[in-house]
């Protein structure tokens, strides 16, 4: 095996994994032809499915703003100053980056808890 085909790029593994999946060879037939072995291709083709998961889970995400309430700010409610996360078992993540007001942490709550 050449040194060239041995230090592929990440761009010609793409494209290599592309024709992996649309072969009419068997996988055993695809390798040798390639001069791949089947552990790399199975490794380049799982980096490459996580990508895809990882921006679809970006693309899937929606910003949510609560207008401010005035009522709220003058029962003088605590404001939370620390980062919150909360993760659902649907996989919703919701993240206040620098605290939040009491009354939006209740409203997400009650949202999360109606979409039960």
């Amino acid at each position: 095996m050449s040194k060239e085909i041995l230090n592929r790029t990440e761009s010609e593994w793409k494209t290599l994994i592309a024709q992996y999946e649309s072969r009419s060879v068997t996988r055993a037939c695809f390798c040798k032809l390639h001069q791949v072995s089947k552990g790399q291709v199975y490794k380049w083709r799982q980096h490459f499915l996580s990508q895809e998961e990882l921006i679809s889970e970006e693309s899937a995400f929606t910003h949510l703003v609560i207008n401010k309430d005035e009522a709220s700010d003058k029962e003088n409610l605590s404001n939370i100053t620390s980062k919150i996360r909360i993760s659902s078992n649907s996989g919703v993540v919701i993240e206040f980056i620098s605290g939040c007001r009491y009354l939006e942490l209740k409203a997400i709550m009650e949202i999360l808890h109606a979409a039960k």
